[in-house]
């Protein structure tokens, strides 16, 4: 019996190699590029990221192959690297799927506004029109291949996504119907449709807030607060109360407010308005105008705030300080991840400046926790033209820091976390750490509940310490 095994086992190992040995003589006449297609089309991106560079030196004229190489690097998340091959085939046979690929590249790593045009190209056809023409006038060499329905439905979605991630879910919703009107007994654009349609709906909020500090400062907030859409659904309203109570060992005090806020979706710069009047402790009006201008995102604004509830001191608010503020914020995707940053300056009415900044990269691709979870590094500065006892103003402050974030969504829940360490890298800096969470579950389709709570220690001086907690219920109409 032994021998019998060895038989059948020696008769397997012949018959393998000699498989081997003939599959290796039929590809060893094959083009190198017609090889490695071979191998995207087995689904082997490993080794086609590996071996096209090198022959696509040797054949640069084999679109197919740059194709294969760029889709390879697109659906095994290297997107940024992928984009620029696609680049390079705009203008070849394969133009129409590489446009469309360039858009999924650019969406998939924060470019939504980059991505519309390409998008919108392959839903036209106008990338095949064009290259045409220019081909009958011999600018180009080659004739494309037009879009097919599949693709153009594709480009759809990619747009669909892209324009929900930028926010407007008023222009991604029409899309998403679109799309579930031509596959009615599939999938298609349902994911998406569904939070479209969460996010265009009315809701009501009702907030109950509580926060301290170890100076010892104690803030106990509620608010209950209505967003709504006008009936194209791109400009939004919003209307919010609160009732704030701070104290501290030495004073109690009262706040009382109303905010309303308009932002038009459509209108150029995309403004955002917001006015608030304070009744308590004394009648006092603040107002906020944000607008956009580059579809990065970055935005501009100015206005005028309450720098005793910012503060976060009773002093500040027993003074009733105000201060005019001019900021800009945003995000901008590079090869190694996304940088977000923030600068403020703040003209205090005591005749103080303050001037506060902050700036984080989240990497791209070093994610060994999985994708969802990203590492970030960052710096954060604050400034006053001098110090004073009534709130938190350093003449010079500079911490480092990083930290791990993690964001998932489902259609019954949401979920947020985030934690970091810093490090002094001037003036009154020390170490710190930080920590904060958002949870939302929703029940049912209407109702939601919600938890947004926070600790950090050391971000002022090394033994500050501060907590706070927001209990949520979120009503949909």
């Amino acid at each position: 019996m032994t021998l019998l095994r060895a038989c059948i086992a020696t008769l397997g190992l012949a018959l393998a190699s000699g498989g081997a040995a003939a599959q290796a003589d039929a590809d060893k006449g094959w083009p190198a590029g017609e090889r490695l297609v071979s191998k995207y089309r087995a689904g082997k991106f490993a080794e086609v990221i590996a071996e096209a560079p090198e022959v696509l030196k040797a054949e640069p004229w084999n679109d197919e192959l740059r194709l294969a190489l760029a889709n390879s690097l697109l659906w095994t998340g290297r997107e940024w690297q992928a984009v620029g091959h696609f680049d390079k085939l705009l203008e070849s046979r394969q133009a129409v799927a590489a446009r469309l690929g360039m858009a999924n590249g650019l969406a998939w790593t924060g470019r939504m506004d980059q991505a519309l045009p390409h998008y919108q190209a392959v839903m036209d056809d106008s990338a095949f029109w064009d290259l045409y023409r220019r081909a009958e006038k011999g600018e180009v060499p080659v004739f494309p291949t037009p879009s097919d329905a599949a693709q153009r439905n594709e480009a759809k979605l990619g747009m669909a996504n892209a324009l929900r991630w930028m926010n407007r879910a008023d222009r991604a919703h029409p899309l998403y119907l679109q799309l579930r009107a031509s596959h009615p007994t599939s999938d298609v654009g349902e994911e998406g449709e569904f939070f479209a349609r969460r996010e265009l709906r009315a809701r009501t909020t009702f907030n109950m807030g509580y926060s301290q500090d170890n100076t010892p400062m104690r803030r106990f907030e509620p608010l209950v607060s209505h967003q709504w859409r006008n009936d194209a659904k791109d400009v939004i309203f919003y209307l919010e109360g609160t009732g704030g109570h701070d104290w501290d060992d030495r004073r109690d005090l009262d706040r009382r407010d109303v905010t309303f806020r308009v932002e038009g979706l459509d209108l150029p710069l995309s403004p955002r308005l917001s006015v608030t009047q304070q009744n308590d402790p004394e009648r006092t009006t603040f107002g906020d105008l944000r607008l956009q201008v580059t579809g990065w995102p970055l935005y501009v604004s100015a206005g005028r705030v309450n720098w005793g509830k910012l503060a976060f001191t009773t002093d500040a608010l027993d003074l009733g300080l105000t201060a005019n503020r001019y900021g800009v914020n945003g995000n901008y995707q590079i090869a190694w991840g996304e940088l977000r940053g923030f600068y403020n300056h703040f003209d205090i009415s005591d005749d103080n400046r303050v001037d506060a900044a902050d700036v984080r990269l989240a990497l791209r691709e070093w994610r060994p926790l999985g994708k969802e979870i990203k590492p970030f590094v960052g710096v954060n500065w604050r400034s006053a033209s001098r110090t004073v006892p009534e709130y938190w103003s350093p003449q010079t402050y500079g911490l480092g820091y990083v930290g791990l974030e993690g964001e998932w969504e489902r259609r019954e829940w949401y979920f947020f976390a985030l934690g970091q360490v810093g490090f002094k890298l001037a003036g009154e800096a020390s170490t710190a750490w930080g920590a904060s969470l958002i949870a939302k579950r929703w029940i049912g389709r209407d109702w939601s509940v919600g938890v947004n709570a926070y600790a950090l220690g050391g971000t002022r001086t090394d033994n500050y310490r501060a907590e706070g907690v927001n209990l949520i219920v979120e009503k949909l109409w």
